[in-house]
């Protein structure tokens, strides 16, 4: 049986979440990246998202002629206000640290800050109420995601074990952000 306080508390916070996703403009994006990772932004497309605010971001580091792909994800106010933000981060890097042969995109870490977690002062979000929040910045990973892809017995086993593969990497992880109701 659910208890009814959690019940309410749960609902609470997946308002809060609707209220305090992020609304970034492409300016406020190419500012941000410019300023953090010296990067020369050629192109800034939204993504779909729940409760946080995504972009696909095609850019070129200012001595590096190449573009590449990232992935910039700011994240609600309530998830930047958790802690579990630095949580995910520590399991990707662990995860990548194993020899799982899976790869992970890990978070970019900031020159400027010397850390792959972004504060953002006072940034617009959906509810009206400017928050702080957290950004960080991925390389793009290519692919489908499962929903165009299908489901094919095949792709079921191979993500089968690719899940198994994160799972036996992650038996000797904890982080304190992960122990929550």
């Amino acid at each position: 049986m659910i208890d009814p306080t959690s019940a309410e508390k749960s609902t609470e916070d997946e308002e809060a979440r609707k209220l305090q996703k992020p609304v970034a403009s492409e300016e406020m994006v190419r500012e941000m990246l410019g300023k953090n990772f010296g990067m020369e932004v050629h192109e800034v497309k939204a993504l779909e998202s729940y409760d946080d605010c995504n972009f696909l971001i095609k850019a070129a580091h200012e001595k590096a002629k190449e573009v590449s792909k990232f992935l910039l994800k700011l994240y609600n106010g309530i998830e930047s206000k958790s802690g579990i933000i630095e949580g995910y981060s520590e399991l990707l890097n662990h995860v990548t640290k194993k020899e799982t042969g899976i790869d992970v995109s890990v978070p970019v870490v900031s020159p400027a800050l010397n850390s792959d977690i972004l504060p953002i002062m006072q940034c617009p979000t959906l509810g009206g109420t400017p928050v702080d929040l957290s950004a960080r910045l991925f390389q793009w990973v290519e692919g489908d995601t499962m929903y165009t892809a299908g489901s094919s017995p095949a792709l079921l086993v191979s993500s089968g074990k690719a899940l198994g593969a994160v799972t036996a990497a992650l038996q000797d992880f904890d982080h304190s952000s992960f122990h929550r109701t």
